[in-house]
């Protein structure tokens, strides 16, 4: 590598650092006694309905592969098994693959895991652990609400030295700099209408080797992806043709191909899940903040995630009338 090129070079301390204290750090956290309730803390509420939406990704493989796909708004030449016909974000398809209890880390007095029954809290009540899942949802319902003018796009941006530099210099957390960066660039650059503004999250992430870049997902039409793709070159300010090469990456095409063989619900929830996989080593190298979301898609995944809470609810109490009254 040489002096001119611009590629943050690689870095594994930090990791090395962090697996050996990964292992050093006792497996579970007991309760002394099993009667008593597990902390009721945001954090452990976080962990359990992330492992529920595992769960949930993980059925909507295994239907798909199994052929086993709900058809949603069925047209009469839809043939009888259609992995792509169900979209990620329908709440009564999600809710039929969320499941009833969820197991968590605590442990009872006879060394058992304990078993919880799976609930959705509110939105504030939701942090960076489970919050993205929730925006790629809601971006794929405004997918669907715009005829799909407006395409889920998932991207994968490297920084430059120049954007690292240019980070440390200012006061703003991280993500929040670029989040407020790309908010600005594409809204000037896309000359999109007011009630059209850019919907948007991503998930800060080093590949485990100090080389910092986001993941996340954006909605955008095909006509405007040259154009969005000069911004972030942009915002990478000095680049060399090597590194413009592979800085950003769109991977729409690579969704819609998982649709065929995963179905939507896992590969949009699995999506998410992957951006999340070091999410505790950046929060300790860098910031407790690892998430960003344009304030369009926040707005909407707040409305989203209130009507799958009310449907959640709703569902599970008629559960639990008919479970009653058959004993």
């Amino acid at each position: 590598m040489n002096d001119h090129d611009n590629r943050i070079n690689p870095n594994f301390q930090h990791y090395l650092e962090q697996r050996q204290r990964c292992r050093n750090k006792a497996k579970y956290r007991k309760n002394p006694d099993s009667r008593q309730k597990p902390p009721s803390n945001k954090g452990f509420k976080n962990v359990c309905i992330q492992r529920s939406l595992r769960a949930a990704k993980a059925r909507g493989w295994h239907k798909s592969r199994r052929g086993l796909v709900y058809i949603y708004n069925t047209h009469p030449q839809t043939p009888p098994y259609d992995p792509t016909a169900t979209p990620s974000h329908n709440i009564p398809y999600l809710i039929q693959h969320l499941p009833a209890t969820v197991k968590t880390d605590r442990l009872d007095e006879n060394e058992n895991n304990i078993i919880l029954p799976f609930r959705l809290p509110v939105w504030e009540k939701l942090n960076d652990r489970t919050r993205p899942y929730f925006y790629q949802l809601a971006l794929s319902e405004l997918e669907t609400l715009s005829g799909h003018e407006y395409q889920l796009i998932p991207f994968v941006f490297t920084e430059s030295r120049s954007l690292k530099e240019a980070i440390q210099s200012q006061k703003k957390q991280r993500v929040d700099y670029l989040r407020d960066q790309l908010q600005k660039r594409l809204k000037k650059a896309l000359n999109r209408p007011d009630d059209s503004p850019v919907a948007f999250w991503f998930a800060f992430e080093t590949a485990r080797r100090g080389q910092p870049h986001i993941q996340g997902s954006i909605l955008l039409r095909p006509d405007e992806l040259r154009k969005a793709r000069n911004v972030f070159h942009e915002l990478n300010r000095q680049a060399t043709p090597r590194e413009k090469h592979g800085a950003i990456r769109f991977r729409g095409s690579k969704r819609k191909q998982l649709f065929k063989t995963r179905g939507c619900l896992y590969t949009d929830l699995n999506w998410a899940d992957y951006n999340l996989k070091e999410r505790g080593q950046t929060r300790m190298q860098y910031s407790r903040v690892t998430v960003a979301v344009s304030q369009p898609l926040r707005k909407h995944t707040e409305y989203y995630n209130n009507r799958l809470k009310v449907d959640f609810s709703k569902c599970r109490k008629s559960e639990w009338h008919r479970t009653c009254s058959a004993r």
